[in-house]
């Protein structure tokens, strides 16, 4: 038996040896440098090396992470290992197959730690040689493991409508999105039922126009989400500012509609009068109605109900006096032109001074061109049109009495005194 202790710095490989030796008689044998049963010995002092480590995902995103995922490390060695390596991720062993190259996996537990995984690869060659402990991939490659659900930051909606709070048919209605983390995509969104347009890389921002038809009051919408590593948030139903968008499509209506004149019958106006049209709407409007009397501005005052005034011009034109009403509600939803009262008042404008058409005098004389003290006078009259009230007549100057309602007849009875000759009335 011949032994000797490998040192350090002999020559790697095959070991060769050579044994010399004599028999009793001094006969030298030939030197043997060969087993003759094909046994050898190979010297290797060299640790071995890992030439390639990777490590992926499962997840749609194998940069990523989440509970349940399968974490698979592939390793390649430059020389054939003593048995495979052994693998811990996120300090959890994991389960090693192959002859080389391997592949280590392990399943993401709920508890492991967030962040970017870390590995350890331990490893020794045919030898038993150790290598260093691999702790990196050799490509840069890394999974980040992440177990909480991202969360909107900021949720606000508004309307592309005048008051941004409200909205109508063909109003833009946007929902403004921050999320606490990067998202996988972009956020599905719904407003009132409908899919949302979005944009943006974070934030985001949904759209939606309004349609007739859609749910009339507060929008309701629904936002679903996830992270990189496919955590689902929560989804999202309220603002994080109280914001929110009333959708009215219903066009507003004038409940009363009323039109009088400052003259003594307010069914009636003259030159100078005042008209006054009383208005009442269904629900708050967006500033005072646009009303026009006689096809003239109108003076509207009021806040709900309103007034609308105008004084009557010589230049109008006779007639029931017409008018218009202009509304639109808070939205801006516009309601029919009103041009009729909703309790059938009206107002007639008479810009025309009455003429009386036939007018005769005569006494009860017998001869009824003449008067003496005593004999009675009577004008007989009509007019072109209805009178406000008997007229005022005088003869002679006096008080006459006046009868009818059209024709009319005023008397008056001649005193003594009374002006001589053609009777003046």
């Amino acid at each position: 038996t011949a032994t000797y202790t490998i040192q350090s710095g002999d020559t790697e490989g095959v070991l060769a040896f050579a044994i010399d030796f004599t028999d009793l008689f001094g006969n030298a044998g030939t030197q043997v440098n060969a087993t003759t049963d094909a046994t050898s010995v190979t010297f290797d002092e060299t640790p071995p090396t890992l030439t390639a480590v990777t490590i992926a995902s499962n997840n749609s995103n194998t940069a990523f992470a989440k509970v349940g995922d399968e974490i698979t490390l592939s390793i390649t060695a430059d020389e054939v290992l003593s048995s495979p390596p052994t693998v811990t991720i996120d300090g959890n062993a994991a389960t090693v197959t192959g002859a080389g190259p391997y592949t280590a996996t392990y399943t993401m537990q709920a508890g492991d730690t967030e962040g970017a995984l870390a590995f350890a690869i331990d490893f020794s060659d045919a030898a038993s040689n150790a290598g260093t402990q691999v702790t990196a991939t050799t490509d840069a490659s890394t999974v980040t493991f992440d177990e909480t659900p991202p969360t909107l930051t900021s949720v606000s909606i508004a309307s592309n409508n005048t008051d941004t709070t409200k909205a109508k048919v063909g109003d833009e209605i946007t929902l403004s999105i921050t999320a606490d983390e990067n998202l996988s995509s972009a956020p599905t969104v719904t407003i009132d039922g409908n899919a949302a347009t979005v944009t943006g890389t974070g934030p985001y921002s949904a759209t939606y126009t309004m349609q007739a038809g859609d749910t009339e009051g507060t929008l309701a919408f629904a936002i679903d989400f996830s992270d990189e590593a496919s955590n689902a948030g929560t989804q999202v139903t309220a603002t994080t500012d109280a914001s929110a968008v009333v959708f009215d499509e219903t066009l507003p209506t004038l409940t009363t509609v009323s039109i009088v004149s400052n003259n003594a019958d307010t069914a009636k106006a003259k030159v100078g009068d005042e008209i006054t049209l009383s208005i009442t709407a269904d629900e708050t409007l967006i500033g005072s109605p646009v009303v026009t009397i006689l096809g003239n501005a109108a003076v509207v005052a009021g806040t709900g109900p309103y007034t609308a005034t105008y004084t009557i011009q010589a230049a109008d034109t006779d007639g029931i006096v017409p008018f218009t009403v202009d509304f639109s509600d808070a939205t801006g939803n516009a309601g029919v032109q009103v041009t009729a009262t909703t309790d059938s008042t009206q107002v007639d404008f008479d810009k025309t001074p009455p003429t009386l058409t036939a007018v005769t005098i005569a006494s009860d004389n017998a001869d009824t061109t003449l008067a003496k003290p005593g004999d009675e006078v009577t004008l007989l009259f009509s007019a072109d049109e209805t009178l406000n009230g008997l007229p005022v007549v005088t003869v002679d100057g006096k008080a006459a009495s006046v009868t009818g309602t059209g024709p009319y007849s005023a008397t008056y009875t001649m005193q003594a005194g009374d002006t001589e000759g053609v009777i003046s009335f």
